[in-house]
């Protein structure tokens, strides 16, 4: 499996126009739960991811669960708004167990959190002298087209100074000084949408991308049901809600399609469950069977 998804909360104190709702339902995961949870997980694989919905980094005491998961050997991906993480130390979301951090900078944008900036440059500015994890600054293609001044204002406000003067890269080579002599330019124009590669990404510097995501319906939100589609779920990942419901995939934010509950039933058991199963063989014949995953607009 290539990642597991265990939510530690719904909650997040947002309310971004790409996230669907109600969210603060169920609660936060207890530490002990987060442990038994984790051990069913990585039967399966090391990657664990600590969201479905919520900021896993409102949590005022992440660095539990995250010692936790280090001590097990877990290699953890954090997905944040950025609005919390100016109240956990720049190693915590940083160093071991954390394999990648990514932060929703559309959050920030679509929530005009206060001193987003302010909370957001310490972060970036350790990360530039530590970088022991992949930190992915993401951004959806309708806020980048659409407001791209804006932006491009909070990346000169969030990244480190040093990324706008030469001697930053004074010792790479030519390919690299051009690189950040373009952008600059492009920055400066406001125009950083001229930058990204083929994947969709712009290297800021080592370990460290802006990253640009399509925009999609999220699973139940979809008008038009697609019953013909294949999907990843089940075969490359599986997600643990904080309240133990087992479900299928990320995707299924309000546990639609409930296979178990961890407290209960391994993941391994609820992979072999009749409707996991039903799913699985609906999907390698291009059959969407649920009718929410008729109704999702993620391509993977």
């Amino acid at each position: 499996m290539k990642k597991i998804y265990i939510e530690l909360s719904d909650i997040c104190h947002l309310a971004c126009s790409f996230c669907p709702a109600p969210k603060g339902v169920r609660g936060i995961m207890p530490l002990e739960a987060f442990a038994h949870a984790l051990d069913s997980a990585l039967m399966l694989t090391k990657r664990i991811a600590l969201h479905i919905l919520g900021d896993p980094c409102a949590l005022p005491n992440l660095a539990d669960y995250l010692a936790l998961a280090h001590s097990k050997g877990a290699e953890i991906e954090l997905v944040t708004s950025g609005a919390f993480c100016h109240k956990h130390r720049p190693q915590t979301l940083l160093s071991p167990p954390i394999y990648q951090l990514s932060i929703s900078l559309e959050a920030g944008i679509d929530n005009a959190i206060a001193n987003y900036a302010t909370k957001l440059a310490p972060l970036l500015a350790y990360h530039l002298q530590h970088p022991s994890c992949f930190l992915n600054l993401r951004i959806q293609d309708t806020n980048l087209y659409q407001r791209p001044q804006i932006l491009c204002d909070l990346l000169r406000q969030i990244l480190p100074e040093s990324t706008f003067t030469p001697t930053h890269n004074a010792h790479h080579h030519t390919h690299h000084h051009t690189h950040h002599q373009k952008f600059c330019h492009a920055l400066s124009r406001n125009a950083i949408h001229t930058l990204f590669d083929e994947k969709g990404r712009i290297r800021l510097w080592s370990k460290a991308f802006l990253i640009i995501k399509s925009h999609f319906t999220w699973a139940g939100f979809a008008t038009m049901p697609q019953k013909h589609k294949s999907c990843h779920a089940l075969k490359e990942q599986i997600g643990i809600l904080s309240d133990g419901t087992i479900v299928p995939c990320c995707m299924d934010t309000q546990g639609a399609i409930n296979l178990g509950n961890i407290a209960t039933t391994s993941l391994q058991e609820a992979l072999h469950s009749p409707r996991a199963v039903a799913m699985k063989n609906g999907f390698k014949t291009q059959r969407a069977i649920e009718s929410l995953c008729q109704h999702c607009g993620f391509v993977g």
